[in-house]
């Protein structure tokens, strides 16, 4: 009961409208930033990566809208996926290798999404598992052609947070994200009110805000 109240203390509750009305108004101002970017600065890969950064942070703003009065697992793993927005835009900011590092990590994802859907598609035809790997050797060469396959592997999520000094965040935030966003005991068996509660639909609101807005002022700042 005591740990319910401090917790009521801490995080108070958040009316959907002025939310709703909070989060148009913000996507509005990255609406005009992204448009300050594609306009006015020259197409470098680092610019491009900050302009992909926040055009994610916008769509994951326009989901916590929708999101507002559907479930609190919804509301957790859009609140996760702005979190860990929010690690990346302070680690490729850092230095120049960490951008590369990010970069060169995108061909490493793809490489990855091909090879599993090569597994899915076993019994293709033998044209379709060319086609396949085809692009996976062309990305592949292109990673040498640019000097990518010498970089290091992108961190981990927890790897980043502590390089960037949100540590603290990441295992606070984490304990709520490993129970919402999987389908947990928890979620499963736990009663509809301790689940649903106000305060953990807060805490996933506000810190969905307080990291996408301080994305869009990193990204102004550097752009």
């Amino acid at each position: 009961m005591n740990r319910k109240k401090r917790l009521q203390d801490i995080v108070k509750f958040c009316d959907p409208l002025e939310i709703c009305n909070t989060l148009r108004s913000r996507i509005s101002l990255i609406d005009k930033h992204l448009e300050f970017i594609r306009t006015n600065l020259e197409r470098t890969e680092r610019n491009l990566v900050l302009y992909n950064l926040l055009a994610k942070t916008r769509l994951y703003l326009y989901c916590l809208i929708k999101s507002l009065n559907e479930p609190t697992e919804q509301l957790g793993f859009i609140t996760r996926s702005l979190f860990e927005l929010n690690l990346i835009t302070r680690y490729v900011l850092m230095n120049e290798e960490n951008l590369k590092r990010f970069v060169a990590q995108t061909g490493e994802d793809k490489i990855k999404i091909l090879e599993g859907i090569l597994e899915f598609r076993e019994d293709s035809s033998e044209e379709n598992v060319k086609i396949i790997k085809e692009e996976i050797n062309r990305i592949n060469t292109l990673k040498q052609k640019y000097g990518l396959t010498s970089i290091e592997s992108l961190p981990s999520f927890k790897d980043i947070a502590h390089i960037v000094g949100l540590e603290k965040e990441y295992k606070a935030l984490y304990k709520l994200f490993s129970k919402y966003v999987h389908p947990t005991p928890y979620i499963i068996n736990g009663s509809y009110e301790e689940i649903h509660s106000n305060e953990v639909r807060n805490i996933f609101l506000i810190c969905a805000q307080l990291y996408a807005w301080d994305i869009f002022q990193r990204i102004k700042e550097e752009t």
